[in-house]
């Protein structure tokens, strides 16, 4: 825990009248570090609220940033105020922070093109764009937010609590650097955790059969939900003759080689859930990192060097398993064409650099709802498959030839329309024990939210009477936050529901709540109202509630007045709303049944091409 106190030069407002202190609380990090800030920044808190009670002085601000969390949540002392960073940061702001996060990683990306290696041909900068990108949006984002709360409230000093030292030391820099307005005192710190040391290993039987398939077809899903679109594409591949194929299938397991009459899937662990440690031959990356100098085009310094060493514990050792066994694979299989789910990730984009290397080109279909941000911006891949117009408009004007783009709509979401899920309700609800006339609200959970967002939308949900919970964690969920779900599955108004088909949870669903989930998309699709729970004082990752597909609650108490609307009727689905078809087929494109089928257009068209 890092603890950076200053002072401001506000001191002097309001005369002699005491003033309060501001409190930055960064819940941003790996889930222990948020687990371990929110306990220790409660404690912290509740100390200096009660020696400040105890003369009669007023209680502290409380600044969370809260990304993946919910600050609200924690039990604040009485006195406390909290400030949201939402409050503070308009769209302006938020741009210009875009702006800057794009630049900034670029030129990191382009440093480290000196001081990294290139393995098998592939740059580990550009492997790690997306995880640069989205630190440098949320330190910018949190320091932005700290120097506007500073300039609004006028406390009288302030203490950073964050779980890594160095960003904590870096906020202070920044806030220093405006005309010298705060002085900084450094307290005790708790350091991360170290790296990761277990071997770095090859895949037992990875290249077993292999050989004896030779595809025409290879594609790479790195994710379960990613499997219902390359599903959805396989079919017509497999109508049209476009076989052998082989699917890449990334999971929470091994499975090895389902051999299937057109192709096969390789069922692989996804090496994000591996940990490896770095190989000996590249330790003295450590050293290259020090003293990197890339200059930040913007107000904010943030901790680059910090960023990458943990990157270079964390990530590369899981990539350079994750390209010598790519490699493998597409040195062996010899494919005509490599198709990915999105490849801005680096399970998707090591695929794509490699089979560049080769000479294969390189197909990316768009899994997931995208946003105007710079992860959304950049792509490898010869030719991109989008959903919608929203994200094809977006590429072309980040400088992405609009001949290398397609518009197809989402493959997975081929089946579904308001009449195929008003045929299997009645089943779906008989399966998960719901009698007739009984409310069932689906939640449907993300990998990346915390334990604490997740029991505060439970419990939001349960405070409304006569309904029932159908508790969805998503299917990319690792085993431990998975227990801790579970955990909150109890009593007779929660149906524990991680194996059950999301097609079938949200037919037999009457609302479905989520946070920026692509089932809120599913659920509009199907023409159940939706809820959008947005505990974390920012604005939503995706504006669904802006768009009109959802309605947004930002409390636990908001949440459950809507539940309350939706089960008293008040709130409507998609069916017969013009706004709402307007905001899925920008997101989503065309819902015509027809998208896998223009994906097998482009691949026919790419193969012909190849040939």
């Amino acid at each position: 825990m890092q603890l950076a106190r200053f002072m401001t030069s506000s001191n002097g407002v309001g005369g002699s009248e005491p003033q309060r202190r501001m409190f930055l609380v960064d819940l941003s990090g790996t889930p222990d570090n948020r687990r371990a800030t929110r306990f220790l920044a409660r404690l912290w808190v509740s100390a200096h609220s009660w020696i400040r009670r105890l003369k009669g002085e007023p209680g502290p601000q409380i600044l969370v940033f809260a990304p993946a969390s919910d600050g609200q949540s924690i039990k604040w002392p009485g006195s406390a105020d909290l400030i949201l960073a939402d409050e503070l940061l308009d769209i302006e702001t938020l741009e210009r922070i875009d702006d800057w996060v794009t630049e900034l990683s670029s030129r990191i990306v382009d440093a480290l093109e000196d001081r990294w290696p290139r393995v098998a041909g592939i740059s580990l900068g550009q492997l790690n764009l997306l995880d640069l990108q989205d630190f440098l949006l949320g330190y910018a984002r949190a320091t932005e937010s700290l120097r506007r709360a500073i300039n609004v409230h006028a406390p009288g000093d302030c203490v950073i609590l964050s779980g890594y030292p160095q960003i904590g030391k870096a906020m202070r820099r920044d806030m220093d650097a405006e005309e010298g307005r705060v002085r900084v005192r450094a307290l005790p710190s708790l350091r991360p955790p170290a790296a990761l040391t277990a071997d770095l290993g090859r895949d037992k039987g990875l290249d077993v059969g292999l050989e004896e398939l030779s595809p025409r077809v290879l594609l790479v899903s790195e994710s379960v939900p990613m499997a219902g679109l390359f599903g959805s594409v396989e079919r017509q591949l497999n109508a049209e003759g476009i076989t052998p194929w082989l699917r890449v299938q990334f999971g929470n397991e091994d499975g090895g080689l389902e051999w299937r009459p057109e192709g096969a899937i390789l069922h692989l662990r996804r090496p994000d859930q591996e940990h490896p440690r770095l190989p000996s031959g590249f330790r003295d990356l450590q050293a290259a990192i020090e003293h990197l100098d890339v200059s930040s085009p913007g107000p904010y310094h943030p901790p680059v060097e910090m960023l990458l060493r943990s990157l270079l514990t964390q990530n590369v050792p899981r990539q350079l398993k994750h390209l010598d066994r790519m490699r493998r694979i597409i040195e062996r299989t010899r494919p005509d064409l490599v198709v990915v789910g999105n490849d801005r990730w680096w399970l998707g984009l090591t695929a794509v650099l490699l089979a560049r290397e080769a000479g294969i080109p390189t197909l990316a279909v768009q899994d997931g709802v995208a946003w105007y941000m710079p992860m959304w911006g950049v792509w490898s891949a010869d030719r991109v498959a989008v959903n919608g117009p929203q994200l094809g408009d977006f590429l072309a004007r980040h400088g992405l030839p609009r001949e290398r783009i397609d518009v197809v709509g989402q493959p997975r979401y081929d089946d579904y329309n308001a009449t195929a899920a008003t045929s299997v309700r009645a089943g779906a609800r008989e399966d998960l024990g719901l009698v007739d006339g009984e409310f069932a609200v689906l939640f449907a959970t993300q990998p990346d939210q915390d334990g604490a967002y997740i029991r505060s939308v439970v419990e939001a949900v349960l405070a409304v009477p006569d309904v029932t919970l159908l508790l969805r964690p998503h299917p990319s969920t690792g085993a431990r936050p998975l227990e801790e779900i579970r955990a909150l599955a109890q009593g007779p108004r929660v149906r524990w529901c991680a194996k059950n088909d999301i097609f079938q949870l949200i037919a037999a669903s009457d609302v479905v709540v989520v946070n920026y989930s692509t089932v809120a998309l599913e659920a509009a699709i199907l023409g159940r109202p939706v809820i959008t729970a947005n505990l974390t004082g920012l604005r939503a990752p995706i504006p669904y509630a802006e768009i009109g597909i959802s309605v947004e609650g930002r409390t636990p108490e908001q949440i459950s007045q809507l539940i309350a609307q939706a089960r008293d009727g008040a709130l409507q689905g998609a069916a017969g709303d013009e706004r709402i078809r307007e905001g899925i087929h920008f997101l989503v494109g065309p819902t015509d049944g027809k998208s896998a089928a223009r994906v097998k257009d482009i691949i026919q068209e790419m193969l012909a091409g190849a040939s």
